[in-house]
């Protein structure tokens, strides 16, 4: 298929339509299978809406790793079509099978609302505890350090499976075996020199010594 290379923000604009066909034709079968909005159990045309925080957009940050409109991506757009469907498996997941009407009425309730703040808590819970056991929040140039790098790890293997923080805690002890030595994702635990599997190891500890209390 070729390569791109450009910024995040050039991506999305150029190869962006190409996404929004592919989600046509990954979503097709499973509104064939469905056969009536999820919601209203209404039959005739029905529309296929993202999960809220894993639209179009937000897949594509995060095979990338960044939100950054600005930063440079070098990518080979076949493996980039095969890491983009793999985020659609499974589509229940990603995909819910609305009519027109529950489609709107969807995107209105979740347009505006920052999701992030339900999350909070626990995030903030699990940064204590890792403050509390000396690992620290920032280098001394002043950037981010462990802390916030093992939450925004968590954080993002929650976005990646579709979870909350809360049922990412109910699973923890699979997910860990997901992503780490052996695990079919260990390839995601590993990036980052490993940042993502000692983020989630980290959080189960959290997890469990917090039960315990």
């Amino acid at each position: 298929m070729g390569q791109f290379k450009g910024t995040i923000q050039e991506f999305k604009r150029y190869i962006g339509p190409f996404c929004r066909n592919l989600i046509q034709q990954i979503t097709r079968k499973q509104k064939e299978t469905i056969g009536a909005c999820e919601r209203c159990g209404a039959v005739g045309e029905l529309e296929a809406a993202h999960v809220h925080g894993r639209d179009r957009n937000d897949i594509i940050n995060l095979l990338f790793g960044t939100s950054d409109s600005d930063a440079f991506v070098d990518v080979d757009l076949k493996c980039f079509e095969q890491a983009f469907k793999r985020e659609h498996d499974p589509i229940e997941k990603v995909i819910r099978v609305l009519c027109n009407s529950c489609h709107n009425d969807y995107d209105k309730k979740t347009s505006g609302i920052d999701f992030s703040k339900r999350e909070g808590k626990m995030q903030k819970h699990f940064e204590k505890y890792l403050t509390d056991r000396g690992y620290r929040t920032i280098t001394k140039s002043g950037k981010p350090s462990t802390v916030s790098q093992y939450a925004k790890g968590v954080d993002a293997i929650c976005q990646r499976e579709g979870l909350s923080w809360d049922a990412l805690a109910s699973k923890i002890s699979t997910i860990v075996k997901i992503y780490d030595i052996g695990g079919k994702k260990q390839h995601i635990g590993e990036r980052s020199h490993k940042t993502v599997i000692n983020a989630l190891r980290r959080f189960e500890e959290f997890v469990r010594e917090t039960r315990t209390i």
